[in-house]
């Protein structure tokens, strides 16, 4: 029985793991091992990706050297890109290794984008694998490869 009751602990807290606990520190984008040939604009020049305990911030640059910052808010669900607000909503997936988000224009409720994000045993590397349908309805998918920089 006690060996019952440690097994369904620990089940109970791997389900409870939270991704950020695994992915904080800064993360810098690899062009070489990603793929955004799927993705309209292509990727970006320069990204990095710094996740703490309370969220994360997201900045690129383009191959114009158009800056984009996304700051998301662990606490309220959201992040904001300009006026650009969006609904983040993370699903258990019962590995603290693993994150599943569907992104939502919090103005419409439209889902526009699903990110999975696996941190690579060892912890140095994510892969980000993201799908989404453009504002004409094109379907687009991409993989980003970022490697930990501290």
């Amino acid at each position: 029985m006690k060996l019952v009751l440690a097994a369904l602990f620990a089940c109970s807290t791997i389900q409870a793991a939270d991704p950020f606990d695994a992915m904080q520190g800064t993360w810098r984008f690899d062009a070489r091992k990603s793929d955004w040939s799927h993705k309209p604009g292509g990727a970006p020049h320069e990204t990095s990706l710094v996740v703490t305990a309370n969220g994360w911030t997201y900045k690129s640059i383009d191959a114009l050297g158009k800056t984009t910052e996304v700051l998301f808010d662990k606490k309220t669900g959201t992040a904001a890109s300009g006026s650009y607000k969006l609904i983040i909503k993370y699903e258990p997936t019962g590995n603290p290794n693993v994150s599943d988000a569907h992104v939502i224009v919090q103005d419409t409720g439209t889902e526009i984008e699903r990110l999975v994000t696996v941190i690579e045993p060892g912890g140095h590397a994510l892969l980000i694998y993201g799908s989404g349908v453009t504002p004409d309805g094109k379907q687009w998918w991409d993989s980003s490869y970022l490697k930990r920089a501290r």
